[in-house]
């Protein structure tokens, strides 16, 4: 994009460009560029533009660059350069530039061209865009796929085989025992039941010995040493027979 060049000579704005011109309605689209001598090195300059009485700052960017502001309107306005650093402040003149009118119409349904503007911008966007090169097909599972040529295609989500489902599964109960259930492993297990249940039952455990004969019968034998409380034992026995 071309610039207006103004050159800076300590406190002097000279204009470079002579075959220029600008018009109202543009928004970052006129570029003025600054060449600062040595003077400027190291101040934090931002260039002002004024116009009927209200002004509009801009910072310089890294090249020196700053964008005609898109509230300078027709008519004439003023840009000047502003400099801090430290305790040094840079000021310059200021220089005169005049805004043309713009005669774009923005209603223009009269002038309208062929196709619609809509239309061309969104065939210029869809140029841009990488079509598929072929079209779903009517199996589930597809996703948009790109090669590596930047085309897209329709491609089939592959999914697991069983082998693959079984060892996923194993593996994660294997990390996780208390999820194997009873018609996973046919058995309820200690280490499937709660922590305080699992110490209640060693509790029982620890004070009734359980015995049974050929015929079936189930004997329980008690420790009394290892309990005072009869009606606690007793309690146990009718738990473990219900378990039973």
């Amino acid at each position: 994009m071309s610039a207006i060049n103004i050159n800076v000579d300590n406190q002097r704005l000279m204009r470079v460009s002579s075959n220029y011109k600008i018009v109202s309605g543009s928004q970052k689209f006129v570029r003025l560029h600054f060449t600062l001598d040595a003077d400027w090195e190291n101040l934090t300059v931002f260039a002002q533009f004024a116009q009927d009485g209200y002004a509009y700052n801009q910072y310089l960017d890294e090249n020196y660059d700053a964008f005609l502001p898109s509230e300078i309107d027709v008519g004439e306005f003023r840009v000047s350069l502003y400099g801090t650093g430290d305790s040094v402040i840079g000021t310059s003149n200021y220089l005169i530039f005049d805004v043309e009118k713009s005669e774009f119409i923005a209603d223009a349904n009269s002038t309208e061209i062929e196709p619609l503007l809509h239309s061309q911008m969104m065939a210029e966007l869809e140029s841009k865009v990488n079509q598929p090169i072929d079209s779903p097909s009517s199996a589930s599972g597809q996703v948009l796929h790109t090669n590596g040529d930047g085309t897209t295609e329709w491609a089939a989500i592959e999914m697991p085989a069983d082998q693959q489902a079984n060892k996923v599964i194993f593996d994660w109960l294997a990390a996780h025992p208390e999820a194997t259930t009873t018609v996973a492993d046919g058995s309820i297990g200690i280490s499937k039941l709660a922590s305080e249940l699992q110490d209640y039952l060693e509790n029982i455990t620890n004070r009734v010995t359980i015995t049974d004969d050929d015929d079936g019968n189930v004997f329980f034998s008690i420790d009394q040493e290892q309990t005072e409380d009869i009606a606690v034992l007793d309690a146990a026995i009718l738990d473990l027979a219900v378990l039973a």
